[in-house]
């Protein structure tokens, strides 16, 4: 019985241990790509009011939003990612390819994870969704292949497409309350990082750990291996009541 706990513990710790140092190098890259995007972002005009690398919290979970932009015309919530190399992925899969020289990583759909970045602003702001504008955006680095309707941009494509938005949504008012709103919640405190990125870092070893045991992380169905357009994935065996997907 003590071998099994300890074997257990030496797994969990060198699981740790990679992750952590995954975690740690795509979080430098991300912060130089936000960056780039903060820069572009302060080129808007004066009616745009941007909030860079935003941290909230909603039902005791930590939330982390690249930028928001507050407008008349909307609320734009933008996803940043600095990667390189050949960006593979669909509008509902569960994790999108990066192959860069052969060299494949599997990272989770921007969009999805844009989308609950969406509902927890819905949420704080109490405005309807449709009035949320989710964005997608990939340094020039990145060469997309994707299928998608949900705007997925170079950075370059980026201040374009946010002034081509041009339906007014809200009064000026309401775009200072929603200012007001987002600076009483947000959470400055040095610690919040920290906080943050272990929350993130348990949420995907939970998950990784489910999908290692061919177990859905979504429905806890069973994780069968299918043939697609891509090559070969799981795929949860409730489908189609759950779309799950994981590329091999």
């Amino acid at each position: 019985m003590f071998g099994i706990c300890l074997f257990l513990l030496v797994s969990i710790a060198i699981l740790l241990s990679i992750f952590g140092g995954q975690w740690n190098s795509a979080q430098r890259k991300g912060k130089r790509g936000e960056k780039t995007v903060s820069l572009i972002l302060e080129t808007l005009p004066d009616c745009y009011l941007t909030f860079n690398d935003y941290y909230f919290s909603v039902d005791g979970h930590s939330v982390q939003i690249d930028h928001i932009v507050l407008s008349p015309f909307g609320i734009f919530v933008i996803e940043t990612k600095n990667f390189k190399g050949w960006i593979i992925g669909a509008e509902t899969s569960e994790y999108w390819i990066k192959n860069y020289y052969g060299n494949k990583y599997k990272f989770r759909n921007p969009i999805k994870q844009n989308l609950s970045h969406v509902l927890a602003l819905k949420k704080i702001l109490d405005v309807p969704q449709e009035k949320i504008i989710p964005i997608v955006v990939f340094t020039s680095k990145a060469d997309l292949k994707c299928s998608v309707h949900t705007p997925v941009l170079y950075t370059y494509q980026l201040k374009k497409f946010i002034l081509s938005v041009k339906d007014q949504l809200f009064t000026g008012d309401e775009v200072s309350y929603f200012a007001q709103k987002l600076q009483c919640v947000n959470i400055t405190d040095d610690k919040r990082h920290q906080r943050h990125t272990i929350e993130t870092q348990n949420y995907v070893l939970k998950k990784e750990t489910l999908i290692q045991n061919r177990i859905c992380p979504k429905c806890k169905g069973q994780l069968v291996e299918r043939n697609g357009k891509y090559g070969s994935f799981l795929g949860c065996s409730n489908y189609p009541r759950c779309r799950f997907t994981v590329p091999l």
